[in-house]
Formats: structure tokens, sequence, C-alpha cells
């Protein structure tokens, strides 16, 4: 629950990294774009299922936020890349669109 807390309440930077640390759950210091897209989906599926809502995932969007924070382009993302890469912090929380 400390996690939705944080992505409710806390700042962009706190989310990103929040989330950065639930991504890397074998704790290699990187998460991939298919971690991320795993992530929201799954978060859109519980959002939808508590509220009723019909909140799609912006697949565009997330491989777009994905290539901004890539910034070597290795196909994965270090917490350092994500933390230092200016913007990328607001932009992590804007992944989802809604629909009516």
């Amino acid at each position: 629950m400390r996690y939705y807390s944080v992505l409710i309440f806390g700042s962009p930077e706190d989310k990103a990294l929040c989330s950065f640390r639930v991504l890397d759950i074998f704790q290699q210091g990187f998460i991939t774009i298919k971690d991320i897209k795993r992530m929201i989906e799954g978060m859109t599926r519980m959002w939808n299922s508590f509220t009723g809502s019909r909140v799609q995932t912006n697949q565009d969007y997330i491989e777009y936020f994905f290539a901004v924070i890539d910034v070597q382009r290795q196909g994965k993302v270090s917490q350092e890349e994500l933390h230092f890469k200016e913007g990328s912090c607001r932009m992590w929380a804007a992944t989802t669109t809604s629909s009516s």
C-alpha cells in the first residue's frame, strides 16, 4: 500500500524512484520497456476494477517515454539514467489516458 500512497501523494521524483524500485524486482539495477508495460497494464486493470473506469494504456506514449529516459540507448534504464534525465520523472506518471 505504501507504493500506491506514493503514486497518489508523492512528488514526480518520488513516484519515479519508487516505481523503479518496484520494477527492479531482481535488483539488477535496471528496468526494461517490458517491465514498464507490465506494471502500467497491471495498474490500469486494477484501477478499472476498483473504479469501474475504462482507462486504457497508451502504448505509443509508453514507448516514447522509454525512448526519452533510455539515455544510453541500451534497451534498459538504470536508476541513474532515470534520476538525472531532466523531465523524465514528470513523464513517468503520464502513461495512461482515460476513455469514456
